[in-house]
């Protein structure tokens, strides 16, 4: 599932875990029955420092996001350029795989600007679970992309999602002003933002797949990811309003820091889960982080969230549930084909 962090499939370079050093284990029976638990703790653990670094941006209250993402995508680069240097990777390639970089760059900065909007600007439990409907957006979008079989329940999803959205959004259309919950006024604008957020991740996923026929290196995708995302952050805060960083003494600087660190360590511990775990385990995993974004919207921001906004991440984490059960059986099927096969 994506990210709701802007990479899922990524190996990054550096950071990747070494099963024998993490699982001390000279017996490979014990070692091959641990690794489901290491798998969906480094998930469930993806899935916090999500909602930690979501935190970091929505204590930002004075930096604009393009200037987060400024520092943000100076972090990545600075971490992972050493690791191209060291292991000589070449960086150009053939028109096409530039083209394709360079969209996988745009669309996963987009994704990741349009989030801190959200976080910034709405509860950031009710912006965690909207970003959460990007599987189903994953699945669409790979119909229309790449022609990959898509189930009819996949509408449904996106109808059981949409209508989620809906009520955490709380158009005034529909629901009227929220008179006793004032933090719930007009909120839709950031809610359709995350939704928004959820559909660009999406599309990075699908061009991060397209960029896998071409056998490129983790670190080479994620070093482009971080060059495009620095000019386009650079480019938006002049175009908003200037580039603007606020004074020194501000503690912003050390928030967004914190943005930085824990994306990068999203991408690490997101990516640990899946050297252990089948992906489709890792993501529902990673739906703890609906539980995370709520606790921590009661613990840090004390703001109860409302039945509205319950019921609605009920229906998103429903949909990411029954992904979950279809692509078990799915796997399932293909196993007892491969073994009737031999």
């Amino acid at each position: 599932m994506a990210d709701c962090s802007e990479d899922t499939s990524e190996d990054i370079p550096g950071t990747t875990p070494n099963t024998e050093d993490i699982i001390m284990m000279p017996d490979k029976k014990k070692h091959h029955r641990c690794k489901p638990f290491f798998g969906i703790s480094f998930a469930i653990l993806s899935s916090l420092t999500l909602v930690l670094m979501n935190v970091f941006a929505k204590l930002c209250k004075q930096m604009p996001v393009f200037e987060i993402g400024v520092i943000r995508f100076l972090i990545q680069l600075a971490i992972t350029v050493p690791f191209l240097i060291h292991a000589n990777e070449r960086i150009s390639f053939s028109p096409k795989i530039m083209v394709f970089l360079i969209l996988r760059g745009f669309t996963g900065t987009s994704g990741m600007l349009t989030r801190l909007y959200a976080v910034q600007n709405m509860p950031i439990g009710d912006a965690t679970v909207l970003m959460f409907t990007t599987p189903v957006f994953v699945a669409i979008f790979g119909r229309i992309f790449l022609k990959e079989p898509l189930q009819r329940i996949y509408i449904f999803l996106l109808i059981i999602c949409l209508i989620g959205v809906i009520l955490i959004a709380r158009p005034i259309f529909i629901f009227g002003h929220p008179e006793e919950a004032p933090e719930y006024d007009n909120i839709w604008l950031p809610s359709i933002v995350a939704v928004g957020s959820a559909m660009t991740t999406a599309l990075s996923m699908i061009l991060v797949r397209v960029l896998g026929r071409y056998s490129l290196t983790s670190s080479v995708i994620i070093f482009y990811f971080g060059l495009v995302g620095l000019i386009y952050s650079i480019c938006g805060s002049y175009l908003d309003r200037g580039f603007q960083f606020p004074s020194c003494k501000s503690i912003d600087y050390v928030f967004a820091i914190g943005v930085g660190v824990f994306a990068y360590l999203v991408q690490a511990a997101l990516n640990a889960a899946l050297k252990f775990e089948k992906a489709f385990i890792v993501s529902l995993g990673r739906t703890s982080g609906i539980v995370f974004g709520f606790v921590v919207q009661v613990l840090v921001f004390s703001l109860v969230p409302s039945g509205l906004s319950f019921g609605g991440a009920a229906l998103i984490t429903l949909s990411n549930v029954i992904i979950f059960i279809f692509k078990w059986k799915k796997s399932k099927r293909d196993r007892e084909v491969e073994f009737s096969a031999t």
